[in-house]
């Protein structure tokens, strides 16, 4: 059982799926109640594009091992991949319930609270990621977004938020467009449009050199918000 096991992991690390796949199902043949095999089958069938199929596996991992975190977190992973973001939040924080300094728990939380639109939960999600790792660019700048242009004034912070991406552009090495773009959002919730204008063409500029149009275009929105004396709102 630990040969398929093992090997289905190396499959994995060299997106090999498929065989991944089958290696892992051998590895439950072999041993039906060993949850770190459901829950890398859960994951190769996530890769695959199966998130229905990753769903069941994770939720077998659980049920054989309740206090699994690992599982509980790639369960509420497949969950929002399956358009279930409720059952995603349970999940996620089940798995916070067993190991409450998981940041990647909280910053996976953040982000489907921010998808289903409670800005403060969400804001509390990265805050909390951000206790438990300092250095986490993702959560600093989902966070600065939030605190640049929620539609909520009572939790917007242009200071704090400008301080925040400022550390996840630098973390970033001052090449990512979303973290710029974000860092133009706390200038302009300042009223510090020149800067907010100047950071987001750069933002452009790199969005534009990775070919990414659909970036760009939003962006370009942005600018425009900017280039009248706007802030950006609802993010």
């Amino acid at each position: 059982m630990d040969a398929r096991y093992n090997l289905g992991i190396a499959l994995q690390k060299k997106g090999e799926l498929d065989q991944a796949i089958a290696q892992f199902q051998k590895a439950i043949d072999i041993k039906p109640d060993y949850a770190p095999a459901w829950n890398n089958l859960g994951t190769a069938l996530q890769s695959a594009g199966v998130p229905d199929q990753a769903v069941a596996a994770f939720q077998k991992a659980i049920e054989i091992k309740p206090d699994y975190e690992l599982a509980w977190v790639n369960y509420g992973v497949a969950l929002q991949q399956a358009q279930r973001p409720e059952d995603a939040i349970a999940s996620y924080k089940k798995a916070l319930g067993i190991k409450p300094d998981d940041a990647d728990a909280w910053y996976d939380l953040g982000v489907v609270l921010q998808q289903t639109r409670d800005m403060a939960g969400a804001i509390a999600a990265y805050q909390r990621a951000l206790q438990y790792n300092g250095q986490f660019a993702e959560a600093e700048s989902n966070l600065a977004c939030l605190l640049s242009a929620c539609e909520d004034a009572r939790l917007r912070d242009g200071a704090k938020a400008q301080e925040l991406a400022m550390q996840a552009n630098q973390l970033t090495g001052g090449n990512n467009p979303i973290v710029l773009d974000t860092l133009a959002a706390a200038y302009a919730e300042q009223g510090r449009f020149p800067e907010a204008k100047e950071t987001v063409q750069r933002a452009i500029q790199l969005a534009e050199a990775s070919g990414n149009s659909r970036l760009s275009n939003l962006l370009q929105g942005h600018l425009k918000l900017y280039q009248a004396g706007k802030p950006l709102r609802n993010p």
